[in-house]
This record gives C-alpha cells, sequence and structure tokens, in this order.
C-alpha cells in the first residue's frame, strides 16, 4: 500500500475564501461595536456571565458561519440529490476509481475550499472567543479541515457531497436557533418561531445526521477497507485518516443527538404540564 501523502497537490493559498470568511467577521464585528449594538455579555448555561463573548460578537459569528453552512448546504444538496440536471454525483459513481479519486471542480470550489477556510478560521476563533472554547469542537474543526485539505488530492469527493453538503443543512436551521436563545426577550415574543426553529433542527438532525450519516458511513468505511486491502489506495496515510476522522466525527453526532433528543423530552414534558386553560 502506498503511504505516500501527495503533497505536491497543494493548497491553493490565494483562494477567496481564506480571506474572504476572517474579513467577513472582523468586519461585521467592527459594524456592530461602532453601532454600539449587543453590548452586553452573551448568557451562554452553564459558564460565568463575566467570562462570557461580547454579544455582538457572538451575531457576528453566527450570521458568518450560519451563511457558510447555508452556502455549502445548497450547493451539496443540488449536487447530492441530482436537482437542476445537475450531474456531479452521476459523474463520479461511474465506476470504484472515481468513487474515491475522482475530481470534480464543482466539489472543489463550491464546498471543499469554503469548508477548509471556514473550519480553519473556526479552530482560531475557538480560542479568542470564550464561548466558542469546547474541546469538543476544537477536534471537529480540525478534524474537518483536514479532510477538506486531503480533499484537494482530489479524494474522496463523492462522499463531500453529503458529509460536507447536504448533512450542513442541519446547520443553517441549528443558526436560527441559536440566535434565538442569545435573545430571550425575541424568544419569547415569537415563540412559534422558535418552536419552529428548535423542532425543525431536531428533526432534521435525527434524520439526516442520525439516520443518513450512519448509512453513508458504513457505506464508506466499506469502500475504503477494500480499497486499503486491495492496494490500490493512492496512499494509505489519507485513508486511514479519514476513517478515523469518521470515527470521531459519527461519535459527535451520537453525543449531540443524545442531547437534542434529551431537549426535545424536556420541551414534550414542559408543554404538558402547563395549565389547561378554564372555559
Amino acid at each position: 500500500m502506498s503511504i505516500a501523502v501527495g503533497l505536491d497537490h497543494g493548497v491553493d493559498v490565494a483562494n477567496p475564501w481564506f480571506v474572504g470568511v476572517p474579513l467577513a467577521f472582523i468586519t461585521l464585528v467592527a459594524l456592530f461595536r461602532a453601532l454600539g449594538l449587543w453590548s452586553q455579555q452573551s448568557t451562554k448555561p452553564g459558564k460565568h456571565p463575566e467570562k462570557n463573548s461580547r454579544l455582538s460578537d457572538m451575531v457576528a459569528y453566527m450570521i458568518v458561519s450560519g451563511s457558510i453552512c447555508t452556502y455549502v448546504g445548497v450547493y451539496g444538496t443540488i449536487a447530492f440529490w441530482g436537482l437542476n440536471g445537475n450531474e456531479v454525483r452521476a459523474k463520479l459513481e461511474v465506476d470504484e476509481h472515481s468513487a474515491f479519486y475522482g475530481r470534480s471542480e464543482y466539489v472543489e470550489n463550491y464546498l471543499i475550499y469554503p469548508m477548509l477556510g471556514y473550519q480553519f478560521w473556526n479552530t482560531v476563533l475557538c480560542f479568542i472567543m470564550n464561548d466558542l472554547k469546547d474541546p469538543a469542537m476544537v477536534g471537529h474543526h480540525v478534524f474537518t479541515g483536514t479532510l477538506a485539505y486531503f480533499g484537494l488530492y482530489p479524494y474522496l469527493h463523492l462522499k463531500g457531497l453529503f458529509f460536507f453538503g447536504f448533512a450542513e443543512m442541519t446547520n443553517t436551521v441549528l443558526t436560527i436557533y441559536d440566535l434565538f436563545k442569545m435573545f430571550p426577550e425575541q424568544k419569547k415574543k415569537h415563540t412559534f418561531l422558535f418552536n419552529l426553529a428548535q423542532y425543525g433542527f431536531g428533526i432534521s438532525f435525527i434524520v439526516i445526521r442520525l439516520g443518513m450519516w450512519p448509512l453513508i458511513s458504513y457505506e464508506f468505511w466499506k469502500g475504503s477497507v477494500a480499497l486499503l486491502q486491495s492496494g490500490k489506495a493512492h496512499s494509505s496515510i489519507v485513508v486511514i485518516t479519514f476513517l478515523v476522522a469518521n470515527i470521531f466525527l459519527t461519535g459527535l453526532q451520537f453525543l449531540w443527538g443524545s442531547k437534542i433528543f434529551g431537549m426535545l423530552l424536556k420541551k414534550k414534558k414542559s408543554t404538558s404540564k402547563q395549565p389547561k386553560k378554564q372555559d
């Protein structure tokens, strides 16, 4: 089995996503602070308020994060399901070789580079903003960013349509849900929209990340093990890295999934305990 990593493929360091993501965040932070918006500390549960990040900075982060997740989610969804005559998936499913090593400029431009720039900046922010300092999230960003980098060899563009694309649609709804939690008064004022975001995120996460994710991961594992056994892997290091990362990321899905089930059950219990209106 080849162990050559193939670093000669390189990365387009001039790609606008590497500058665009931090620039968008910094611009929003500067704008919100200049306007004096949301100068109070955020109120993330489980932390001391004085140690939390400035609320306006978190809003800036949510806007950038939600926008990028929606961007890759939409393009990934179009290609994954073959919408509007999109043939990216069909061309990558031609044979075993193209399924692993087929190159798609669509995947690189609309999924990999946005994800690479986004995860790099996310990792940096985890060490700057108190609300984002979470070891699990640091691991998530590092692993995902590494996979995006290896994807430029090219490698596994077919599976990237789901993992880097369609699966990110759950984060679009999560962003709306998290923004509501940051503004309790808006959550109370727009209860229907908040509940819609909460249940929408919970259901989409269960269907996509707890349902489809393990099934597609199983297919990926079968193909990867067969690739290693055949000796046709261009780089066994890359293949094994993807397998290890998949274990970690899949574990995170189930960890977060257990929290979502707890959230939905708590919501159901609190609703059932509410006093009924008397006629």
